[in-house]
């Protein structure tokens, strides 16, 4: 699939405007998120005498992009939700992609920000529910080349250098490795640390190709976009998931899912939410949303133990 990078126009009057086609939708969702805060006292009580060892929950990221962005990001929305459920949060951000799998596969975080792949082991390994994601959109792994590339499909990839940003990150590692694979290309993987650093070595040629996801690429700057184009996209996936590990009570999770919910209707809400890809946060299922991911096939291209 051959087209230019889309524009990602993002202004206040895109959030605080509801088409007549979303009405209904966001009418229903309020309704419960409702719902649930009318039995928040009663909840809470039961919160607090289960999980007294956790009246810190310890709130689990990987870094996608430059680290004191997304750090600032994940603290603003930890702020509005602190707010809206009167619990304590602690943010913890592994160094390294290696580090943040060997603990989420360990079940250390009571709250975890996982990809669709991620959340499917974690399912398996240490029973992590998924509890919100966003469900105004999918996620997309894509192939990035410069504008002026001479790069026109992906067999023109042979012996190419190609930029990841992690070795198991999905869909824009995992999924594309995926890809490259089935269409028999050798190239050249290289790992960057992070999205950003991706685009810009593809950028400054360092690497002929780079893999991003279409929601990287909402939060980049234009001048960057503008000299990038896609040479390929992957089919649509699940995006990413808050989990949560069962050790955490029910009532807990109620209270935190519709503190959630409700900050749609606040700008500082919104804005908070929109900077950690929960524009429109929904309640996730695990068996609609990611155990179709189980059978895509990516076991192979998993790279254990890696940093």
């Amino acid at each position: 699939m051959l087209n230019s990078l889309p524009p990602f126009p993002i202004s206040e009057s895109t959030h605080s405007t509801l088409s007549t086609e979303m009405r209904p939708r966001r009418l229903i969702i309020g309704f419960f998120a409702l719902l649930l805060l009318v039995i928040y006292p009663a909840s809470r009580a039961m919160a607090t005498s289960h999980d007294d060892e956790h009246r810190v929950y310890s709130f689990m990221i990987i870094g996608q992009t430059a680290p004191t962005e997304e750090r600032s990001r994940w603290l603003t929305f930890l702020e509005q939700l602190a707010a809206g459920t009167e619990l304590s949060f602690r943010l913890q951000i592994p160094s390294t992609m290696g580090n943040f799998e060997s603990r989420v596969l360990n079940g250390d975080p009571d709250f975890v920000f996982v990809d669709g792949y991620l959340m499917t082991r974690a399912r398996n390994s240490q029973g992590y529910l998924p509890l919100v994601r966003d469900g105004k959109r999918s996620t997309q792994g894509v192939i990035l080349v410069r504008q002026d590339s001479p790069i026109k499909t992906l067999k023109d990839l042979e012996g190419a250098p190609i930029v990841f940003s992690y070795p198991n990150a999905f869909p824009a590692t995992l999924q594309l490795r995926q890809t490259l694979a089935r269409e028999h290309i050798n190239y050249l993987p290289r790992f960057a640390g992070n999205y950003s650093n991706v685009l810009r070595q593809v950028l400054y040629q360092e690497a002929q190709a780079g893999t991003a996801t279409l929601g990287v690429l909402g939060r980049e700057r234009p001048e960057i976009l503008s000299q990038l184009r896609i040479l390929y996209s992957a089919p649509a996936v699940s995006p990413p998931a808050l989990a949560v590990h069962p050790r955490v009570s029910l009532a807990t999770r109620r209270i935190i899912e519709a503190a959630i919910l409700s900050m749609t209707y606040t700008f500082p809400g919104r804005r908070a939410l929109d900077g950690v890809e929960l524009t429109q946060p929904t309640a996730a299922n695990y068996e609609t949303d990611y155990r179709p991911i189980e059978s895509i096939g990516l076991a192979p291209f998993v790279r254990a133990g890696e940093e």
